[in-house]
């Protein structure tokens, strides 16, 4: 009885947390592979590019995983459906096990294709970083904090309020990259804990293989 009940338990959880992966990869494979392209070829890709980039990322993302676990993409996403009552716990431990693999999965994806522009350059960059976070401008991590969280709650509001349906993950996109456009040169546009946990474990990884290695910057 307790076999068939946890491959049951398995089969159900299995399509959510592959769902999950899924969309989160196409969504990381966008926009951290514009962030890397630009910093490692030197094109001046501009803050409006990027945030549509990252955009049409979200919008395809959620698009390809929606009829498997729902698209949340987003961690933030899903320990609120959690917090509230909407989403039970085992389903949830899916869909963040999916975010943070599909995340991890587009980081490596992303260094393997630009390896050795990235060796040269020392560091992944998978980051929008502007003077307002290391410059003379910087902002105080307490201003920072609240941008995040306020852009956030945006993203979180536009998911729960926007009635399902086939436009849907194309406004969500939309709503990314007009956030990114605002909040980007400010903090760098974080929003998504699953979307900034790759790089970093990435960048350890390789900063543990070689001294040298900054971790991971952007631009």
């Amino acid at each position: 009885f307790n076999n068939n009940m946890s491959i049951k338990v398995l089969r159900e959880l299995a399509p959510v947390a592959f769902g999950e992966a899924l969309g989160t990869f196409l969504m990381c494979t966008l926009g951290f592979g514009v962030v890397s392209t630009a910093v490692l070829t030197g094109f001046d890709t501009s803050l409006l590019e990027i945030g549509i980039v990252w955009g049409v990322g979200v919008a395809l993302g959620v698009w390809s995983s929606v009829g498997l676990s729902e698209g949340h993409l987003n961690p933030s996403i899903t320990l609120t459906l959690g917090v509230t009552g909407h989403l039970k716990l085992l389903p949830g431990v899916a869909h963040l096990v999916g975010q943070f693999v599909g995340s991890m999965l587009a980081a490596v994806l992303i260094l393997v294709s630009h390896w050795d522009a990235t060796l040269i350059h020392g560091a992944l960059p998978f980051q929008l970083q502007y003077a307002a976070i290391n410059g003379s401008d910087a902002l105080g991590g307490g201003i920072a904090f609240l941008h995040e969280v306020w852009a956030t709650a945006v993203i979180g509001y536009a998911v729960f309020a926007i009635e399902d349906g086939t436009f849907k993950p194309a406004a969500i996109g939309a709503i990314v990259a007009s956030l990114i456009a605002v909040v980007g040169p400010l903090t760098g546009a974080g929003f998504n804990p699953a979307r900034d946990f790759g790089p970093r474990i990435l960048g350890a990884i390789m900063r543990a293989r070689d001294d040298d290695f900054l971790g991971w910057d952007g631009v």
